[in-house]
């Protein structure tokens, strides 16, 4: 089986003081019918740093032990509505 690192949208919840990363598990189903071990990628491990830097080593750590074959961008946030998941998919772009 393949592995396949899915990004995930980014939900608010103002009322727990919770910030949740989030798939459709409709996603999910699918890529495994197509033979896919798929693994969300947790939005956290890119960071911008308060001096204007982003730090992306712990998301190229995390990359180098997971290993995926594939990535798929999932639904969900606009671009420019959630900077930690824009930054997490252009550095998937990227790699």
């Amino acid at each position: 089986m393949k592995i396949v690192v899915v990004s995930q949208r980014v939900v608010h919840y103002p009322d727990r003081n919770e910030t949740r990363d989030a798939l459709d598990q409709r996603l999910i189903s699918f890529l495994a019918a197509a033979g896919f071990a798929s693994v969300p990628v947790p939005n956290g491990l890119y960071k911008a740093l308060s001096d204007g830097r982003d730090d992306h080593e712990p998301l190229d750590g995390w990359l180098a032990a997971i290993r995926p074959q594939a990535f798929v961008l999932s639904g969900g946030n606009e671009i420019g509505q959630c900077r930690e998941r824009d930054l997490t998919e252009r550095w998937l772009l990227d790699h």
